[in-house]
């Protein structure tokens, strides 16, 4: 079984989660993040209920050195820690599994907080955004806006060079395919061909 365990997460974390990040699949992409954080989860749960009874045996003698008159004690609490074995890993998977909840919770909404965060960033760019988009579709119009024009005014309005409000400006290139269609459309329109 734990190989079979050690395989699926291998098989996770070196094949699956890195191919969907290559295919820009987000969806997939976080589910796996997801599956791979509770199956970490879950091991640590089921490999501190393992460590649990030396746990408590350390604890104990944890305290009895710091309080030596009640080591006579030490044998009725161990065999009492054996007697009640069963209840004590119940109420520790059920305390560890709430836990594990909790941190996953957080995780997750960290990682949400994360996502929205860089896909902000990385579909604008900046916090402001300005591109020309033809709703009419009039493809006599020029492709871009254009960029001398806006950088001759956004440079009147930088911050440093005169207290401006602009700190810093970029510009962003217009997808190939887009301008490709375009053009094909163009030329089309031109020869007659209506492609609407």
């Amino acid at each position: 079984m734990m190989s079979v365990t050690l395989l699926a997460c291998g098989l996770l974390s070196y094949f699956y989660i890195p191919r969907a990040a290559m295919k820009k699949d987000f969806q997939a992409f976080l589910y796996l993040l997801n599956v791979l954080l509770l199956l970490i989860i879950l091991g640590l749960t089921f490999l501190a209920q393992l460590i649990m009874p030396f746990l408590e045996v350390w604890l104990l003698d944890l305290l009895l050195f710091f309080n030596p008159k009640d080591k006579v004690m030490r044998a009725i609490v161990v065999k009492n820690f054996e007697s009640h074995g069963n209840k004590n890993l119940k109420a520790s998977l059920m305390f560890m599994v709430t836990l594990a909840f909790l941190v996953f919770t957080g995780a997750n909404f960290k990682q949400i907080e994360f996502f929205i965060v860089s896909m902000s960033k990385f579909f604008a760019g900046a916090n402001i955004t300005a591109q020309k988009l033809d709703y009419a579709q009039s493809f006599s119009s020029q492709v871009s806006l254009d960029e001398l024009k806006i950088r001759a005014f956004l440079d009147t309005q930088l911050a440093r060079n005169n207290d401006g409000v602009v700190e810093e400006y970029g510009f962003q290139t217009q997808n190939v395919a887009d301008i490709m269609d375009r053009k094909w459309r163009i030329l089309l329109k031109q020869a007659g061909v209506d492609m609407d």
